[in-house]
Formats: C-alpha cells, sequence, structure tokens
C-alpha cells in the first residue's frame, strides 16, 4: 500500500510554511479509541495556532500514515524539504524516539518532537522548583523514572545532567526492541530495572511515572511527604490516589498533565520558544545546557506558593516563550 499523506495548506496555493508539524497519529487518542491520520489533524491545527500565536512562527499540519518506520522517515524526508524545522507530535514510542533519531540524521533543520525535548524542560523545572520548596538538593536526591516512553527518557536525560541519580524502570509491556531503543538513547548511568524488581519508595526523592496502566500502584503508598511525584499518563485511579495524598500532606508536590489541577505539565510553554529560538541561532540540535537554561528560566517565572501548588507557570505561554528563546541564544553564543 502507498503512503497516505494528508498536508492541510488551508488554501491550494498556499506557499508552504516555516515549520512542519508532523505526525502519523499513532500516538494520539480520544474518549472513543486511536485517532487516524485524518482525526490527528485538528489536534496539530492547535499546535500551528501556539506556534503562530507565541513564537510568530507559520506552519503547516502534516499527517502521514506509514507502519514501516524507515518508509514513514522516507516519506517525511520528501514531505519536509521545504520547510525550515519539524515539530515531531503525537507518534507513539518507541516510534518516535527512532524517527527522530532518523530525521535528525537526514535533514539539515531541527526536529523536534513536542513530548521529548519541550516536554524534558517543563518537567525539569517544576521538579527544580519542587525540590527548592521542600528544601532539598539535586544532587542528593534519588530520581525513579517508571516508564519507557520519549518524555520519560528525556526526563530522564535531563535530571541526571542536573546531577541527580536516576534510575529507570522499564513498565510491563516493553519487549526486547523497545528497551534496546531505549536504552540507545539514555545517558543516565546504570541499566533499565526491570518492572518485576522491587523497589524502596521510601528512599526516592521524586517520582516521574505513567506511561502505563497500574504503574503507579506500587509506588505511590510509600511516598514520603517530602517526595515529590511527576504523573505523565495514568490511569484516573491513580490520579485520584495521587491527588488524595497531595491533599492530605502525604506527598510534597504533585504535578500532572490534567489542565484543571494544579502545576499542569503544559508542553506549549517550551515548544514555541524552542523552535524559534532554535530558528533564530541557526542551530539544529537542542543542546543539553540549552535545556536546562530554558528550564531554570521557566522555573524563574514561578513564586512557588505553600505546599508547593505553583511550581510551573500557568497561563503564561508568552512569557515562557520569551524566556526560552533568550535562555537557548544565551547558551549558543556562549
Amino acid at each position: 500500500m502507498g503512503a497516505q499523506l494528508v498536508q492541510d495548506t488551508g488554501t491550494p496555493d498556499a506557499r508552504p510554511s516555516v515549520v512542519a508539524i508532523l505526525s502519523d497519529g499513532s500516538g494520539a487518542c480520544s474518549s472513543i479509541g486511536a485517532l487516524d491520520r485524518r482525526g490527528v489533524l485538528p489536534r496539530l491545527r492547535a499546535r500551528k495556532a501556539l506556534l503562530q500565536r507565541f513564537a510568530g512562527l507559520d506552519a503547516e499540519p502534516v499527517s502521514i500514515e506509514i507502519r514501516d518506520v524507515a518508509r514513514l522517515a522516507d516519506e517525511v524526508v520528501a514531505a519536509t524539504a521545504a520547510y525550515d524545522a519539524v515539530l515531531l507530535a503525537e507518534i507513539a514510542s518507541p516510534r518516535a524516539l527512532v524517527l527522530q533519531q532518523m530525521l535528525a540524521e537526514r535533514l539539515e533543520v531541527p526536529v523536534v518532537h513536542d513530548a521529548r525535548e519541550p516536554a524534558g524542560m517543563v518537567i525539569l523545572a517544576t521538579v527544580w522548583n519542587a525540590l527548592v520548596a521542600l528544601g532539598k538538593h539535586a544532587e542528593e536526591s534519588r530520581v525513579v523514572v517508571s516508564g519507557l516512553d520519549a518524555t520519560a527518557v528525556e526526563a530522564a536525560n535531563l535530571l541526571h545532567e542536573l546531577g541527580m541519580q536516576v534510575e529507570v524502570h522499564a513498565d510491563h509491556a516493553a519487549g526486547p526492541t523497545h528497551l534496546e531503543i531505549v536504552a540507545a538513547q539514555l545517558r543516565c548511568a546504570g541499566p533499565i530495572v526491570e518492572s518485576t524488581a522491587a523497589a524502596s519508595a521510601a528512599e526516592t526523592d521524586v517520582l516521574i511515572g505513567g506511561s502505563f496502566p497500574g504503574g503507579l500502584s506500587r509506588w505511590l503508598p510509600g511516598m514520603t511527604r517530602d517526595s515529590v511525584v511527576v504523573l505523565l499518563d495514568t490511569s484516573a485511579e491513580e490520579l485520584s490516589a495521587a491527588q488524595v495524598r497531595a491533599d492530605a500532606g502525604q506527598i510534597g508536590a504533585l504535578a500532572t498533565r490534567f489542565s484543571a489541577l494544579p502545576n499542569w505539565l503544559d508542553w506549549a510553554l517550551t515548544y514555541p520558544g524552542v523552535l524559534r529560538g532554535l530558528l533564530t541561532t541557526g542551530s539544529r540540535r537542542l543542546t543539553p545546557a540549552a535545556q536546562l537554561a530554558g528550564a531554570r528560566a521557566l522555573a524563574g517565572l514561578v513564586d512557588i506558593g505553600p505546599r508547593a501548588r505553583h511550581l510551573i507557570p500557568r497561563a503564561t505561554r508568552a512569557p515562557a516563550t520569551e524566556a526560552v528563546v533568550a535562555a537557548i541564544r544565551s547558551s549558543v553564543e556562549g
């Protein structure tokens, strides 16, 4: 079967935009199940609007549905040749990790995955402020990352760069190929721990969890009142359990991907600034140093409230974008 390509240009004669927002739909889902290549377009258009509003960048949603990752990379290279940057979105792991690496090797433009580098910066800023609020030091803190999606991988790498002791735990659904792909992209020391391994939650200062249902059930009961819990994808039951513990002061800080709760992990705080920063500096890659600088700048926008309920900017995407751009520019210019 040939490549299935949808380009949402708005008008037939529209000039190609600066950023291609690319998805294969594999990472997108709704209340009725997984979305296909056309169903994901509204989500890509939302990202386009954010890039236009906060970064001053135009963009085109591009949805390609091909199962084979190598063929998908070929089609993406052909489809995005006229663009100045690529933003990957709504792509499942480990496909996203492999695809991004392939594209970075073949394209001469920035290739950013919104749930990876920008997401890692948001998590790092959140953990940073949480440790400050709880009176802890990064280099003395132990982190457990439970799950192997792109966000978890990047969080592990950045927290390791910060000097934290990072331990990565596999989820029950990760096969040998997935483990091999992730292991090749982890910069933190130590092997990936199998999901069945015993773990001491009482010795864990920061838990980055989610990416598979039931993954937190063995951790949450043992977390202490000065621990930090960052929930990515998780079940409603686990979210509720974590929120109850946070409200009761049984864990020190809680951040989630749910916008209705405090400390919302919003990737849109960073990916507009990341793309604009890379384009304005002529950089192809976002270095760990630039990510750390951007996370510091983001963390600095917050007046940390009592009980660590205000750890990350909210409804301040414009200042966040400017802070990230400035941090990337400063990092590149030295």
